[in-house]
C-alpha cells in the first residue's frame, strides 16, 4: 500500500507541514511497521523546493479544496491500474 500526505503552500497548511516535520519519525516507523510506502515531503535547507503535493493531488483527480488530504492506493495486477481512496486530513 502506497499512502501520500498531500498538503500545498497556503497558510493554512502550515499546521500540517508543522504536524509532519515533528512527526516524521514517528510516521516513518509506523508506516514500515504496517508494510506502507508513505510520502510527505518537507522542505528542508535553503535548497528551491516544489512541494509535488498539488501535482500528485491532481493525477488523482483531486481539486485543490480536497487539500490537505491522505491519498492512499494500492497497485492492481493489471499494468497501470490502481485502486485509490482518500480521506480528509484534520489536524
Amino acid at each position: 500500500m502506497f499512502d501520500f500526505i498531500l498538503h500545498d503552500g497556503r497558510k493554512s497548511h502550515k499546521l500540517v507541514e508543522a504536524f509532519l516535520k515533528q512527526s516524521a519519525d514517528w510516521l516513518d516507523g509506523l508506516a514500515m511497521q504496517s508494510g506502507i510506502y508513505i510520502l510527505f515531503p518537507l522542505k528542508t535547507g535553503k535548497d528551491r523546493f516544489v512541494n509535488p503535493g498539488p501535482i500528485i493531488a491532481k493525477e488523482f483527480g483531486l481539486q485543490s479544496n480536497r487539500l490537505p488530504d491522505i491519498v492512499l492506493f494500492t497497485t492492481s495486477d493489471e499494468e497501470g491500474r490502481h485502486e485509490a481512496s482518500t480521506s480528509y486530513l484534520f489536524l
